[in-house]
This record gives structure tokens, C-alpha cells and sequence, in this order.
């Protein structure tokens, strides 16, 4: 029975990919009163009001083209648009202006990373990690680089940082599992699956995971333990009976192995 892995290109990764950062802070003094009232205007309209944002930002870098923040915010309001080029060129033309602003070098290493690449968003998540070396999500986003390019000495060395930073952060334990998966070291992966459900229980594929883990390492009553519970928590994902399916095969169950293998052609039928 063929097993799927739960392994998507993410940071914050349910994460993830991690997220872009806002800045409703700065240098008020050195900035037209017109500008900084546009700015203000563009911060406090919806989340969800894009358009706003773009169109008072834009009235505040038009009275103060050097305004590092409304450059950075307009970009996560084209971002968020999936306007990645207008993104790129906004959260550019921050760190023109700032070159020690780094959540704009993070911030255009996430759209780099949207837009495939991976060079430039390296680049750009080192340069962010070089002036904040506490930027717990620089680390994440390009461990997860990293991982994509199937560079998993240099993901773990990221991951390992973001966990001294933020030991408290179930989705980095989750990817470092996910390196250690690739690696083929399932023992290491099942802990750190198991560190991600101590500290999110909530967070399901974790469960599919450590049981993909748990029957790799011939622990077959915990990988059918940890298939049941990613049913429960996601009874639509074939992959739960799938991967249950193969371990009531092998121990000869064929009945329970049977009802499963049925479920997975009804979701896949259905879906």
C-alpha cells in the first residue's frame, strides 16, 4: 500500500508559507502631517480592504516618497491581491530607502519564495536574519527553501535556530520532522511530530505523520493509533485509511483492510 506524505511547501508553515510583516510605526517627525495622515488612513481601513489600503498608502508615498513604511505596507496589500510584481517592486523600493529595514528583506523574501525564486529569496531571508538575528520566521521561511531544494543539512541548521528562539512553536518542530522524514531518520521525525501535537493537538497532519513514522519503525500498534486519530480529525483525507489500510494487511486483517481500501475509492470517487 503506497503511503502519501503530508509534506506541502509552507512555513508557519499550517504554516505555513509564513506570513508578511506590517509596520504601523515611524519616524512621525520627518514626515508631512498630509502624508502621515494618509498612512494612518491606510492602517485603520479593513484587513480584508485591500484596494483601501493601496489607495492611501499610494496618497502617502506621493506626498513622501520616502516613506519606508507605506512602501512596505502597500506591498502587503498588493501581495495579498496576488499583484506579486507590484509587491516586489514596493517592498524593493523599502529597503532602497531603509537598507537596514529587515522585515522588508523578509518581506520580499516571501514573495520571491511565491514567485519560485529561491536564490534571490535565500538571499534576501539571510539578509533579514543578518540585521534581526531574532527573526524566528526568517529562519522558518528559508528552512523551508531549503527543504524544497532538497537541502536538508542547511533546513535543519535553520530550524534548529528558529526552536532556540521560539521553543514554543509547534509548526518549526513539524518541519524539522519533516527533514528529519526525508533523511530517513524516523525516529527523529516521529519526536518532533510528537513535540508538534504536545504543543498544537490540533494540528493534524502531524498525526498522519508520526504514524507514517511509527510503521516505518515497526511500532504498528501506534501507527494504527495515529491513522484512527487523523480519521477522526479528517475523515475526508483518504490518506488515513489508505496508510491504515496497508498495516491491517499486513497483520492479516483483511476485513478491516477491505472496509478501509472501499473508503479511500469513495473519497477518491467522490472528490
Amino acid at each position: 500500500m503506497k503511503r502519501v506524505t503530508f509534506c506541502g511547501f509552507r512555513a508557519k508553515l499550517s504554516v505555513f508559507f509564513i506570513g508578511l510583516i506590517a509596520v504601523f510605526t515611524f519616524n512621525v517627525s520627518a514626515q508631512k502631517p498630509e502624508a502621515i495622515e494618509y498612512y494612518n488612513l491606510g492602517c485603520a481601513c479593513a484587513e480584508t480592504d485591500l484596494d483601501c489600503r493601496i489607495a492611501y498608502f499610494t496618497k502617502a508615498v506621493e506626498l513622501a516618497p520616502d516613506l519606508t513604511e507605506a512602501f512596505n505596507n502597500r506591498g502587503l496589500a498588493f501581495s495579498g491581491k496576488g499583484e506579486l510584481e507590484n509587491a516586489l517592486a514596493d517592498f524593493s523600493k523599502a529597503v532602497e530607502l531603509s537598507p537596514m529595514f529587515a522585515k522588508g528583506f523578509y518581506n520580499r523574501a516571501v514573495v520571491h519564495a511565491r514567485r519560485r525564486d529561491l536564490e534571490k529569496s535565500v538571499a534576501d531571508f539571510g539578509k533579514a536574519i543578518e540585521l534581526a538575528p531574532a527573526l524566528t520566521n526568517a529562519y522558518i521561511g528559508r528552512g523551508n527553501i531549503h527543504m524544497k531544494a532538497k537541502n536538508f543539512d542547511a533546513a535543519l541548521k535553520d530550524f534548529n535556530a528558529a526552536i532556540e528562539l521560539e521553543p514554543l512553536y509547534a509548526e518549526i518542530y513539524y518541519n524539522r520532522g519533516l527533514v528529519y522524514f526525508h533523511k530517513n531518520d524516523f525516529e527523529r521525525a516521529g519526536v518532533d511530530f510528537s513535540n508538534t501535537v504536545k504543543l498544537k493537538p490540533s494540528f493534524v497532519p502531524a498525526y498522519l505523520n508520526r504514524g507514517i513514522c511509527f510503521d516505518r519503525s515497526g511500532k504498528t500498534a501506534e501507527a494504527l493509533a495515529d491513522f484512527t486519530k487523523f480519521i477522526e480529525l479528517a475523515p475526508g483525507d483518504f490518506r488515513g485509511y489508505s496508510n491504515r489500510a496497508g498495516v491491517y494487511t499486513r497483520l492479516g486483517e483483511t476485513a478491516k483492510a477491505e472496509a478501509d481500501t472501499r473508503k479511500v475509492s469513495e473519497l477518491k470517487r467522490n472528490g
